[in-house]
């Protein structure tokens, strides 16, 4: 079994954007998930779109010894 460490893994090497475009993606969301977001948005002084790109690119999910019963799934 091989085990890959993505926490220090180089995702996009020397990647550097050759524009200065903002782009806009869409996302289906569960009115219920929605709800949890903007709570969470909420509770950090943020806004939806900018708590979703700090989750995105800082967060990491390890899979290593996950409780899966404590993981809270999206609904859709």
């Amino acid at each position: 079994m091989s085990f890959n460490n993505f926490s220090t893994q180089e995702l996009f090497g020397e990647y550097k954007s050759t524009s200065n475009a903002t782009l806009q993606i869409n996302l289906k969301i569960n009115e219920a998930d929605l709800r949890r977001i903007d709570e969470k948005a909420k509770r950090y002084g943020l806004t939806r779109s900018s708590l979703i790109k700090i989750f995105a690119i800082n967060g990491e999910l390890s899979i290593n010894n996950l409780n899966r019963d404590n993981l809270t799934m999206p609904i859709t």
